[in-house]
């Protein structure tokens, strides 16, 4: 199965974002080799979710979730089909305080 592609993100592995492990995923049930390294701001805890539930949006859409924060990319203008790709279909990255994605003339 082929690595899933993010246009916003395009190497979460070597950002840290996904990293390999033999971890179910709790949104698809499958072990996949790769699992998200962030949090899913969900009500719900969840700890392993494989980057193909990322992708299609499933993961987001199971415990109603993102993986990044609207506000800032709504405050900058971005459409709403990017922010859902971004906050909902795209994994997020680790830092040091909360991220933010950075946008300018309405594009991330």
């Amino acid at each position: 199965m082929e690595f899933p592609k993010f246009k916003y993100h395009p190497d979460p592995i070597s950002t840290g974002a996904i990293k390999e492990s033999n971890e179910t995923c709790e949104c698809c049930g499958e072990a996949r080799g790769y699992i998200y390294a962030s949090n899913l701001y969900a009500e719900e805890e969840i700890e392993f979710i494989c980057p193909w539930c990322i992708a299609d949006g499933s993961a987001a859409k199971k415990f109603d979730g993102m993986f990044s924060d609207d506000y800032p990319l709504q405050e900058a203008g971005v459409s709403k089909e990017v922010i859902s790709e971004i906050c909902e279909r795209t994994p997020g990255y680790n830092s040091w305080q909360q991220e933010v994605w950075q946008a300018h003339c309405g594009t991330p």
